[in-house]
C-alpha cells in the first residue's frame, strides 16, 4: 500500500462515505473509489 492509498483509506474510514472523503482529498469519486 502506497502512502497515498493509506491516506485515501483513513479519509473514506474518517468521513464513512466515499464522495465526502473524495471532496476532503480534492480528488474525484471515481480516483478515490480506484484506490
Amino acid at each position: 500500500m502506497t502512502p497515498d492509498q493509506l491516506i485515501t483509506f483513513a479519509a473514506v474510514a474518517e468521513h464513512l462515505n466515499i464522495s465526502h472523503a473524495a471532496v476532503a482529498l480534492h480528488l474525484s469519486q471515481p480516483a478515490v473509489s480506484g484506490q
